[in-house]
């Protein structure tokens, strides 16, 4: 259960905050919403069913995990994909699943698979710039919210873990 003023994490809006319970009959029948607003849309609302909020949402890491992950970023495992039409739905479960660590293994998969592409004289395909630049913005802005660094400091240290590592 969330309270009013947590931050949570929904995988289309980022972090964002629970500003409020109202009881809506959006469907009929009147049920128990959790408003909530993202951080970087305050003008935006999103209503999330109580009864199943912990499908949608989950709370922002603490700055201890934040510190976790990101020390131990060099030993998390890239991710590996054997079928290669079943790329994006793999990515795009990946993304909104919203973990941390499958979030930088995916981005570790995208620039490996981008060296060897590039290796073969082939540019980086639009599908993986794409989802890399949602694992990364979607990471990278938990941890640096998490941490209380400034985003663009903290993405340029993560890159180069990353880079370092794959």
């Amino acid at each position: 259960m969330f309270k009013i003023n947590d931050f949570v994490i929904n995988a289309k809006n980022g972090i964002c905050q629970i500003k409020d319970e109202v009881e809506l009959a959006l469907t009929g029948e009147a049920k128990l919403y959790y408003l909530v607003v993202p951080v970087k849309d305050v003008n935006g609302k999103i209503y999330i069913p109580v009864d199943n909020a912990s499908d949608r949402i989950r709370r922002v890491m603490t700055k201890k995990k934040a510190n976790s992950v990101i020390d131990s970023i060099t030993d998390i495992e890239e991710l590996v994909i054997d079928n290669e039409k079943q790329r994006e739905n793999i990515y795009k479960s990946v993304i909104s699943a919203c973990d941390p660590e499958s979030l930088i293994a995916i981005i570790k998969h995208l620039v490996k698979r981008s060296r060897e592409r590039e290796a073969e004289g082939k540019k980086r395909t639009v599908l993986d710039e794409r989802y890399c630049k949602l694992a990364q913005d979607s990471v990278y802005a938990e941890l640096a919210f998490a941490t209380g660094k400034d985003i663009l400091s903290l993405a340029d240290d993560l890159n180069q873990r990353i880079e370092s590592s794959c």
